[in-house]
């Protein structure tokens, strides 16, 4: 195949990132381009070649108005100017040596304009390759006194096949680890001239995939007190290949490996400093934005999201440490989910509830502050031997009573749960959107008859949540919840999913030193009718004294 995939996506992606794969269509035979190239020379060098003190290579060209201009490079053991090459005494490898030469030719002002300079291998052997940007009226000549042979060519016309275009293809699996995979696009694509580079990012594709396939609910229901997977990875490939000709014919196409997406995405600042999932480690293993020393009440549903970064499938452990109030002393290590069977594998990331009842320590009356670490008990060690796998995070328990008390669960940019309990006031206003219609009056009406009236409608509740007073940084934390498009309010009642209504929000103030935030919610449904009705019993619903449960018209727990 002439088509050649020069980068590729990682083992895994995130969803709301660029994913881009990166190819570079050329001639079956001698790796040319097939559009139209400018006059080129070939410097054939051995891998193992170097250039000693003092040798030089000459670069003359002609350019399309008839002017002449000689660049001169001279190699030196201490390279420092743009006219200097590394010699035989750089410490690099080979092919840094020469990834270094080409960088230094074709980063000079005079060659840059006119020239691309790079290395290619052509039928195995290594070349450098100098060529004209231009088509037309330019004369390219190469020298240099190490001995290196040199090859120059002229200018060629297109020869792009009739019909040309680049096909490539995703496959998507809808549920993970189900092993059915569906086509889930067909993209084409034509090389860029000059260089025959082709570049498909399918980060719209994976994200809206991963939103589509992802099953309500999206969070955990309240009281879960078992480590569970999240679900907030998909796989996926994808093909490509050339098609060409008259009449069009297809080649033979070519596979990527099974690849992984997560359903989220960094801050575009993270994302072009480094990949972000592969710098994972002990220290930031935690999939979390929220800043640690966050105040918890007993029964609160709190979760650790932690991330599998250490190659194997791992059964997570929880080590845990309460602090007394008396004398802040320290209790000794509990180890908690040590019974579970849930294995993580590589790269997947596990939900583990952390908050005092679920962890067990909801009857330490002295007990003010706890923290927890993610570990696993190493089986190549006799008896238990915790091996930790993740920083330790410390919670402070709020036992103060709050007269209102809300708590907000939404998926964070790794498309996992956190919670944030709002202790401010809360309000509930309904809205209605009524339709009206006109009729005109019959004959011998009276005095009760109409010419206006409602004929239909749709209403919801509009809730207004307030988060309480918290410190800047959980302010500046909290935008998270703002932004995301899953939100719930979660009670022992049961949980509603929430759309937020207000946009604008004040983050931080200087002059501030509380924060708060105030927002709009409305339930992600329109309601038509209101039936506050008894249902026979159901299970975690809202029961009343005599075991009936108080349900709305979508058979949800109705909370006031």
């Amino acid at each position: 195949m002439a088509i050649a995939l020069l980068t590729q996506p990682g083992d895994i992606c995130f969803a709301r990132n660029q994913c881009i794969w990166k190819f570079r269509a050329a001639q079956m035979i001698g790796g040319d381009l097939y559009d139209a190239m400018g006059v080129y020379t070939d410097l054939s060098y051995s891998l193992s070649d170097r250039f000693t003190a003092g040798e030089t290579v000459t670069i003359t060209y002609t350019d399309a108005d008839n002017t002449s201009q000689t660049v001169v490079f001279t190699a030196a053991n201490l390279y420092t100017g743009t006219n200097q090459l590394p010699t035989n005494t750089w410490t690099g490898t080979n092919g840094d040596y020469w990834a270094t030469v080409v960088q230094i030719i074709q980063q000079h002002p005079r060659i840059a304009p006119w020239f691309t300079v790079r290395s290619i291998s052509v039928s195995g052997s290594l070349k450098l390759r100098m060529q004209a940007l231009e088509v037309v009226g330019w004369v390219l000549s190469v020298a240099n006194t190490h001995g290196f042979a040199i090859m120059d060519h002229a200018a060629t016309d297109d020869m792009t096949p009739d019909n040309y275009k680049i096909r490539f293809e995703v496959f998507f699996e809808t549920q993970y680890k189900s092993g059915t995979y569906e086509q889930v696009a067909q993209l084409e694509g034509l090389p860029e001239p000059g260089t025959g580079f082709c570049y498909f990012d399918i980060s719209s594709v994976l994200e809206g995939q991963c939103q589509s396939e992802r099953v309500e609910p999206l969070v955990p229901v309240w009281g879960t007190d078992e480590v569970t997977l999240a679900d907030n990875l998909r796989r996926y490939y994808v093909r490509w290949t050339e098609e060409y000709g008259s009449p069009v014919v297809v080649q033979d196409w070519d596979y990527s490996a099974i690849k992984l997406v997560m359903d989220g995405g960094v801050s575009q600042t993270l994302f072009g400093l480094f990949d972000y999932l592969s710098a994972i480690d002990s220290d930031n293993s935690l999939l979390t934005w929220m800043p640690g020393d966050q105040q918890v009440i007993l029964n609160q549903p709190v979760f650790l999201n932690w991330f599998n970064y250490y190659g194997i499938a791992v059964k997570p452990v929880v080590k845990v440490v309460w602090y007394s109030i008396n004398d802040n002393s320290a209790s000794a290590a509990i180890y908690r989910y040590t019974a579970g069977a849930l294995f993580i594998a590589d790269k997947e990331t596990a939900i583990i509830p952390v908050s005092p009842t679920a962890l067990g320590i909801d009857n330490q009356d002295a007990a003010y502050r706890y923290t927890v670490q993610v570990g696993f008990d190493d089986p190549e060690v006799s008896g238990f031997s915790f091996t930790a796998l993740s920083a330790e995070r410390t919670y402070y328990i709020n036992r103060d009573y709050q007269r209102s008390e809300r708590f907000v669960c939404y998926l964070n940019a790794f498309g996992v749960p956190e919670v944030w309990r709002c202790t401010g006031a809360h309000g509930k206003k309904l809205n209605i959107d009524r339709s009206v219609s006109e009729r005109s009056l019959l004959p011998g009406y009276n005095e009760l008859a109409t010419e206006r009236f409602q004929y239909a409608q749709q209403f919801d509740n509009t809730f207004t949540y307030r988060t309480g007073f918290v410190r800047r940084e959980e302010a500046d934390s909290l935008q998270e919840v703002l932004l995301s498009a899953s939100v719930y309010d979660v009670s022992v009642k049961g949980y509603i999913p929430l759309l937020l209504t207000s946009n604008d929000f004040e983050v931080t103030d200087s002059n501030r030193d509380l924060h708060a935030y105030q927002f709009n919610a409305r339930p992600r449904r329109d309601e038509r009718n209101y039936s506050n009705f008894k249902q026979s019993a159901l299970m975690a619903a809202w029961e009343d004294p005599g075991g009936n449960a108080w349900m709305d018209t979508f058979a949800m727990p109705w909370l006031t």
